[in-house]
């Protein structure tokens, strides 16, 4: 499996005290070489953090990497992290640095650790204590490469929780504890919406339609009283859904595009969100309707984007392609492979 460095956006949008305050720990530790761990629920922000730890450190011009190793076999995660000797296993025809190596001054981000087996939370044991790797297969003879990469850890369950049960290694979680920052979930931090909500619609109103799109006051108050269960990214997704669905607006109106509530509570009520306008209103599903298990509502999400998106881009693949951010090629495979097809709805003249 190939691992490409990704960095994420280094921008920090906040208003609330909460995250003043965290940016405040974010720009202490990052003068310090020491391991960071981060936690918070899922989509707060854990790689923005981590980046941004990165980006201000004295490391900031060496390499940044993200490692999820949560998704990788222990076999893949050692040999991509501590590399490996030509001849260590069978397909190795030559030796190859890993990504202690590679990363030599920089940083490593490393997300989910709570699903780290006990035999590598040892390997990185190891390297935490003696700042060194010994590639597979290496010969005994040969030392141990010291390395300057500092890791940052991350995690959205309760590590303390972890170490009880036994799922994490208590020299494990004492090596990686020296500084810990816990990311505020964002419906802790409502002061935050609005700029994070403008921040997301600039971006995809540029992304997209290559515009500016005006903001109705009391879409903020709308978004304030949504809970937020996905956090910051469940924000930017339901957002660059409104964008796309306001497309013929954008397209066919010689004034700027304003978004208003109705545009929100559409997007929320088919997705069946707890939400409640700026008059209390709740938008909520009907309780006697099914929920859909995991994979069938991701099937019908995938069905409903492609199909929209083929609208707004009139059947044309590669304007299409620009604005998923997605290869034609690519865009053609997701096509096939949820049955969506162009030409049903579409004059092939419009395909490129």
């Amino acid at each position: 499996m190939k691992l490409t460095e990704k960095k994420p956006t280094s921008i920090f949008v906040y208003k609330s005290a909460l995250m003043k305050q965290l940016y405040f720990e974010i720009k202490r530790c990052a003068r310090f070489a020491n391991s960071v761990l981060l936690v918070g629920e899922s989509g707060v922000g854990k790689d923005k953090v981590a980046f941004e730890i990165h980006r201000l450190s004295p490391r900031k011009n060496k390499p940044y990497l993200c490692v999820p190793i949560h998704s990788l076999s222990d076999t893949l995660i050692e040999s991509e992290l501590f590399g490996y000797e030509k001849g260590a296993f069978s397909g190795a025809d030559h030796s190859k640095a890993g990504r202690f190596e590679a990363t030599d001054g920089g940083t490593i981000y490393l997300p989910e650790i709570s699903e780290l087996s006990e035999s590598i939370q040892l390997k990185l044991l190891y390297f935490l204590q003696y700042r060194s790797v010994t590639r597979i297969g290496q010969s005994p003879y040969k030392p141990a490469k010291e390395i300057n990469v500092r890791l940052v850890f991350a995690t959205n369950e309760n590590i303390e929780n972890l170490v009880e049960q036994g799922k994490i290694r208590t020299d494990f979680y004492h090596r990686i504890n020296i500084v810990k920052l816990e990311i505020p979930p964002l419906r802790n931090r409502i002061e935050d919406i609005e700029p994070l909500t403008k921040y997301f619609v600039d971006k995809f109103a540029n992304q997209f339609f290559q515009t500016k799109i005006k903001i109705d006051p009391s879409v903020y108050k709308f978004l304030q009283n949504h809970d937020w269960p996905g956090n910051v990214r469940e924000l930017e997704n339901i957002i660059e859904r409104v964008l796309i669905s306001i497309g013929d607006r954008v397209f066919e109106s010689t004034d700027q595009a304003n978004l208003t509530v109705d545009d929100f509570s559409n997007i929320f009520i088919r997705n069946g969100n707890n939400v409640t306008n700026s008059n209390e209103i709740s938008l909520l599903l009907d309780s006697n309707e099914k929920l859909l298990d995991y994979k069938t509502a991701q099937l019908n999400f995938k069905k409903e984007y492609f199909t929209t998106l083929l609208h707004k881009a009139k059947g044309n693949i590669r304007i299409a392609s620009k604005i998923s951010n997605l290869t034609p090629q690519g865009l053609r495979k997701i096509l096939k492979q949820n049955n969506i097809n162009n030409s049903d709805k579409f004059s092939e003249d419009n395909i490129q």
